[in-house]
């Protein structure tokens, strides 16, 4: 899926683990994400660690994105972050 207004690519995946869905969104850090890319964050899980999008980097994207439910969630997360 390309989004028109930014021209960021994603190509999701989906595996089912114990009959749960879990679905992977995977991003190419070009130009456009390349400071999502460095600030990613790194966080425990389960033995090792993995890397995620920060909040702002999440936000970034999700305005990136433009659909009205990533419009929504921006909104959730900016007033999460406020308390």
């Amino acid at each position: 899926m390309t989004f028109a207004s930014s021209g960021i690519t994603i190509q999701r995946c989906t595996k089912r683990i114990d009959g749960m869905p879990l679905m992977l969104d995977v991003l190419l850090a070009q130009p456009p994400l390349d400071a999502v890319w460095a600030a990613r964050v790194r966080l425990p899980w389960e033995d090792d660690h993995i890397q995620v999008v920060s909040r702002e980097g999440l936000i970034t994207l999700k305005l990136a994105a433009g659909r009205p439910q990533d419009l929504v969630d921006v909104q959730k997360l900016r007033e999460a972050e406020r308390g």
